[in-house]
Formats: C-alpha cells, structure tokens, sequence
C-alpha cells in the first residue's frame, strides 16, 4: 500500500501440511493444464479506491476493468495439483480466498483444490475498488465500511477463473524464459536500500530487480499456446490513486490486455480462450518511475499507464516468442504451506553476508509505525498521546519493534474484533525445477532476493516471488532498511526480524518438499465474515435533471464522421453505478452495423483500453468515451450504455439502456 494508511493484513484458516508425496517424476514434461480468467471488478461509483485512504475520492467510472487470471498444472503422474491466480486488485483478504476454496473444493473436491496448493496473489493496484477486506482496521480507515457488492465480485470471478481453467484441463507442456527490462522500474527508497551491506548490494547490478520472468503453457495438441503468466516488480500506481476516479488495473492489466489482444484476435478482453497475467512480485520499495523527481498529473495518468504497460507486454512477448531462450520445464508437482503466529514463532538465523548466527529469532505482534502514517519522530510525543487514547502498546511491544515508534498497536486490539492478524501464510509452488514462493505482503527489494536466495539455496531450481499472496501483512524490508524507518520500515508490521525469520521458514519449506518431509503449520485465527456488517449502503438515483428519463442521450455525437485517432464523447442521463458493476457486463458498447442486413456487432466495451466509462454523480450523467485506434475497421458506429437506478435505498434496480445517433467512421477525411 502507499501514503498514510492506517493498516492493512489478514489471514486464514490454519492447517496441517504434509508435502504431496512424490510417486511419479512427470520426467518427460508432459502435465494436465489450464487457465481461465473472471470478471472481479467491483461497484465503480461512490466506492473509495484501494491503496491511497483517500476519503475524498470515489470511484466514477471505468478505464479498465478488472480481473483474476489463473492457471492450473496437474500431474499426470500422481495427481498432485497446483494453482495460481493473478488479481487486479490491491490486496488479498483471507476470508476471499477460503470461500473460493469451499466452492471449488465442493465442486471438485479438496485434493484438487485446497488451502495449501492455490495460490491467490494481488497485482496490487491502487485504482481497484475498495470494501473487501474483514480485518476491523481495514473497514474503519481504508474502505470506510465492508462493500458486500465487491466482496462477492472478487469471491465469484475468482472462482470462474479457476473453475475455467479446471475445466478446460488438457495435455500441455511448460517452459520458462528470462529477461531484462530496463527504464521501467526505479528504487524509491535509496536511503534504506543503501543501509544493506556493502558486500550484497554489490551483488547486483541494480537497486531493483530487472529480469522479469515468463511461464508459458503451450498445449500438446497442435502445440497451441494457451497461456502466458509473468513476473516483474513495479508498483501499479501509473494511474495516481490518490486524485484518480476512474478503475483501473494500471500497468499490469494493461499490459494482460495487450497480451489478450494478441493472442485472442477479435475476442474482447476477458472474452478469449489464451490467458495471460502478469503477476507482483517484490515490488515493496520499487516504482514505475525510473527518476524520483518524475511527477504526475491527472491527465496523463493513461498515457503513463500505457507507457509502462506497453514495455512489460513488448518485453513479455519477446520471451513468449524467444524459442531459443525458453526452459522446458519436468518434474513433479509439489507444494508446501504453512502458517507463522508472531507471538511463537522461532528459529534460528544465520546471516549470509556476516555468517553471524542468531538463535531462537522471532517476530512482533504487529503494529504500524509513525514512518508509515507521515509524521517525523519529533512528533512522537503528541501522537503517543492520541494513540493511547486508542489503544497503548505494550511495552513489550514497544521494545520488540524498535527503532520504530509504535503509531498503532494494532496486533494488541480486537475491539470489537481483531483490528490485524497476527498470524500470516507462507506458500511454495513447485513444478518441476520451476517453484513459485508466494509472499504475503510487499517485500522490497532486498527482501525478496533474500527469500529467493534461500530457496534456491536448497533445491536449485527458478524462483519466482508472488507478492501480495493468499493475505496482506503490508510491507516486509530488511533489518538494515527497517533501522532507516522510512515508510516501508515502518509499515513492517511484524518488526525488524521479518524478512529473515521468513527466509529460515521458506528454506524449511524448501527442504521439506526435497525431502518429502513433513512440516508443523500451527493455527491460523478464523474468519471474520460473520462479523461484518454491510456498511456501504446501497443508493438512490434522484430523477435526471432537465426533465429527462435514465438513458436519454443529453450530449450525442458531435459529427456525423470521424477518423481514425479522434474521440467520440456521448452523455447520457444516467443512474449511479454503485448499485451494480455489471459484472461480465459491460456500461458500454461499441457497435458497427452490418449495412446488408441492418445488424449491430459489438466492437467495445468498457474493457477495451480506448474506451471510458465516467459517471458524474452531481449532473446524474454518464459520459462515454472512444478514441478511435488505427486500424478500425470503416463503417457506421453507434454507442450505447448500459446501466441501473434505483428509486429508493430498499427499492429493486431497474435496467435502462441509452444510444447514440449513428456516426460514420473513416480512415481520413
């Protein structure tokens, strides 16, 4: 998350894991496989948006909408499965994840899918909708209330993203390819980046890492691709959140959708058979400006999100295609999970870098610090004096997390339930000699690379990081960058021994699945659905102004021709879209006319990235916006809008539908 946030984590329900048994070795790279994709964007108007706690800006419409795509990798062997789903969206809620579990495991049954073999990670997008998260702090000051219309959006897409892609399981192969992607991504922490050792940043070329890493599933029958997953870290905050109305999956979905279109010709997004995603990783302390000084204004929010996209998806597409560069991938399918409680948990440590051993490390109850919320240390006297009237830490809490300053103590309050979990998942996918760590919160940098380190330490294999996985702990940096405190450090929720008692835990998990061992999982705090009330009330429209009924068309088509790169804009009297988001829907089309037999074909809808869907709440108008992409074919166009009011809070919705005049469309005049 980014800004003075007040908090953000969750958790799930703890079981016992036991490695999957290795009975076959899948050696000649043949698995079942899968992939799917569902619609999870949530209500786009009077919803705050996920990542910025900005209480005055509200969702208004859509850019991109939102989704979870998936892949699913079956050993023909032994059965043994595994599961990973790329969401746009800001973070993962543990209760989304075991109710999507209880679906699928009703459907399919709890060998295929489990707590402990899928993986669900959030891109971490600041222009998703909000209201989705069961933790109390979450529901006081970062979504102001619990939003059941986005909740379920996210708990139902996932689960036909996933049933999709178990549906459609077939014979495939997968391999992996490598590759550095410069000027897009920079360190935004120097100062803590540079407080690492020496010797270790030496290691690397750059303060962030470059490569990003690709994973394609390619069918055996007619050697098809079906698929194409990657990782790369960069916080997706092109679109600026913080001052944005609009929804959006910013670079990340950008890039997906680029993706979609070339490999699905004609299919809208979310519509076609391939699946890409491009998934988060150890994006903690990494932007997508390349200079720090870089500022951003409202109007070029989608030109900054197309310029990053485009260089993830051309860096992306020239891995897919590198078939020179691409690993095959062979072996078992294999996975390890386990929970870690904060106020248990220990291990010893060995520092790499230093060889200085620490035994019997743990963690902190978790707790914000002044760093994250925005205020210097000098400040601290006044604030502890407005924390405590909230709640007083501990001391022993005080002296665990230090150097920070205890903002929050939000691991020691559960009034009227648990404002954060103190216990968190860690999970590790393997296929063959390709394993996935999925990371429950922002790693930085360094972070990430030392958990990978770890992995690779023990089995050798390629290792990538799934940030923001299965839950949220917030950030994760380094002991030598939490010292800093700058805000990552502060927002280190579980205090300075983070990153390296998860390491230990992930090189356990490591050496388990090499040795087909078991591992202790401890207990995971329960879910709190029932506890949340739906505080988002629904809305009633007012009658449109002017005399005018929902759907009519109040600014039309300003020509009767237009040509290739020009904007057609319609305004419609509209109802407001926080009743409904239309999901697998659309609240626009774009449609040519078929001039021999009078028939409207679908070319746009609000998924497409030259379109935009706006809602004025004040005028209760609804503007429609096309760019007109080089290329289109020539015709006659009309715009249509889809949309819902409803006449009181408890009344039902009622459907309307507006359209524009018909326009010609050329490709100059």
């Amino acid at each position: 998350m980014t800004s003075p946030t007040i908090f953000l984590i969750v958790s799930v329900l703890s079981v016992t894991f036991i490695p999957s048994e290795i009975r076959g070795q899948d050696a000649d790279g043949v698995y079942k496989i899968g992939v799917g994709i569902g619609d999870i964007t949530g209500p786009p108007g009077g919803v705050v948006l996920n990542g910025y706690v900005n209480p005055i800006t509200h969702a208004s419409g859509i850019y991109t909408r939102q989704y979870a795509r998936a892949f699913v990798v079956q050993s023909i062997d032994t059965g043994s499965t595994v599961t990973y789903v790329t969401c746009d969206m800001g973070m993962m809620d543990h209760s989304i994840k075991s109710e999507v579990i209880a679906r699928l495991g009703a459907k399919y049954g709890a060998e295929m899918f489990s707590e402990k073999n899928v993986m669900i990670s959030a891109t971490h997008t600041h222009s998703g909708v909000s209201g989705f998260m069961t933790y109390f702090a979450y529901l006081v000051i970062e979504s102001y209330g619990f939003n059941p219309i986005t909740y379920w959006a996210v708990v139902d897409g996932v689960t036909e993203a996933v049933s999709a892609a178990a549906d459609s399981l077939v014979e495939g192969r997968l391999s992996w390819n490598r590759g550095e992607l410069l000027n897009s991504n920079g360190n935004r922490q120097q100062n803590a980046y540079m407080n690492n050792p020496e010797a270790e940043r030496n290691a690397y070329q750059h303060d962030v890492d470059k490569d990003m890493v690709l994973l394609k599933l390619t069918a055996v029958e007619g050697d098809e691709p079906i698929g194409a997953f990657t990782w790369w870290p960069v916080h997706p905050i092109s679109f600026n959140g913080a001052i944005n109305p609009l929804v959006s999956s910013d670079n990340k979905g950008y890039a997906a959708i680029l993706f979609d279109y070339a490999m699905n010709p004609g299919a809208r997004p979310g519509k076609g058979k391939f699946v890409s995603g491009f998934g988060s990783s150890n994006l903690g302390d990494v932007s997508p400006r390349t200079s720090p000084m870089v500022k951003w204004n409202f109007t070029e929010d989608i030109e900054n999100t197309r310029i990053n996209g485009e260089r993830q998806f051309n860096k992306a597409y020239e891995l897919f295609n590198d078939a020179a560069g691409l690993e095959p991938i062979s072996g078992p399918v294999r996975f390890a999970h386990m929970w870690v409680d904060s106020a248990t948990v220990k291990v010893d440590y060995v520092n790499e870098t230093s060889g200085e051993v620490i035994e019997q490390m743990g963690l902190c109850q978790a707790a914000l610090g002044l760093s994250y919320v925005g205020l210097p240390p000098e400040f601290s006297d006044i604030w502890d004096a407005i924390r405590d009237l909230i709640k007083k830490p501990s001391e022993e809490m005080i002296e665990c997390q230090r150097p920070k300053l205890v903002a929050l103590a939000a691991g020691e309050m559960d009034k009227p339930w648990p404002w954060a979990p103190n216990t968190f998942p860690l999970q590790l996918l393997q296929i063959g000699a390709f394993d996935m760590a999925g990371l429950p919160g922002e790693y930085t940098t360094m972070a990430g690379r030392r958990v990978r380190n770890a992995i690779f330490n023990v089995t050798g294999h390629e290792v990538v990081l799934a940030g923001l996985s299965n839950m949220y702990i917030n950030y994760v940096a380094t002991p030598e960058e939490y010292d800093i405190q700058e805000s990552e450090g502060g927002a280190t929720i579980h205090g300075r021994n983070t990153a390296s008692v998860t390491s230990v835990l992930f090189k356990q998990m490591a050496e388990a699945l090499e040795n087909n061992t078991p591992i202790d999982e401890g207990v995971a705090p329960p879910s709190f659905l029932d506890n949340v009330r739906d505080a988002i009330s629904p809305w009633a429209d007012p009658d449109p102004m002017n005399g005018n009924n929902f759907g009519d068309v109040i600014v039309d088509a300003d020509r009767a021709q237009y040509v290739y790169g020009e904007e057609v804009r319609v305004v419609f009297a509209g109802g407001s879209p926080r009743n409904s988001p239309l999901r697998t829907g659309t609240f626009l089309t774009v449609e040519k006319r078929n001039d021999a037999n009078g028939a409207w074909t679908v070319m746009k809808t609000d998924a497409d990235l030259d379109t935009l869907f706006y809602w004025n709440p004040l005028a209760r108008r609804i503007e429609l916006k096309w760019v007109i992409p080089d290329g289109t074919e020539v015709g006659s166009y009309r715009m249509r809008h889809f949309g819902y009011f409803r006449q009181a809070e408890d009344g039902p919705l009622t459907p309307y539908i507006g359209v524009s005049s018909t326009f010609l469309v050329a490709a100059a005049l």
